[in-house]
């Protein structure tokens, strides 16, 4: 079984998570490119549509669209396996250089096809994890922005990798094409 990185996207996509990032989660060294994650994929019981096509320097593209309204979002990630999962890291790919980037962290797990997309579970998070992580963060609102560098971001996830209490309900995918 592969934990992929497609079920954050979704999250990122539909405002599900908000606990974001300044700094990805990869690195050049770290990116990972699994063509399995390429397709159309469905929700399983939702409206959500995710078009996955191969990006540039092994990134991927995601346009995500509803068949409740004729709105389409573009994003980017790039995949990375740490603590023995698979984690995606995605950003608004619209961005018109106005905006800051940040960046949703999601676990994916896939089989065949079939995958499931857990983003972080913002209220655990928010209220017992990241207080006590030392990580450097804002809070804007209800949405925690982390500042820290990428490699204080990867050693802080792999810590969490394992905490079912970290990740959100998953969102389940199957894939059409």
């Amino acid at each position: 079984m592969r934990l992929l990185i497609l079920t954050g996207l979704m999250g990122v996509l539909a405002g599900c998570t908000e606990v974001r990032s300044i700094e990805p989660l990869h690195a050049p060294d770290t990116l990972v490119f699994d063509p399995a994650l390429l397709g159309v994929w469905k929700e399983d019981d939702g409206p959500g549509l995710y078009v996955v096509r191969e990006g540039r320097d092994r990134s991927y593209e995601i346009f995500v669209t509803s068949t409740e309204n004729e709105s389409a979002q573009r994003y980017r990630g790039h995949l990375v396996r740490l603590a023995g999962e698979w984690f995606l890291d995605v950003t608004d790919a619209g961005n018109t250089g106005f905006a800051v980037p940040a960046y949703g962290f999601a676990r994916v797990r896939s089989r065949g096809d079939e995958m499931e997309v857990a983003f972080l579970e913002t209220e655990y998070l928010r209220k017992e994890v990241i207080p006590k992580s030392g990580l450097s963060r804002f809070s804007v609102e209800k949405t925690v922005i982390l500042t820290a560098p990428t490699a204080d971001l990867v050693d802080w996830v792999r810590r969490q990798a394992a905490d079912p209490r970290c990740f959100a309900e998953p969102l389940k995918l199957i894939r059409t094409r």
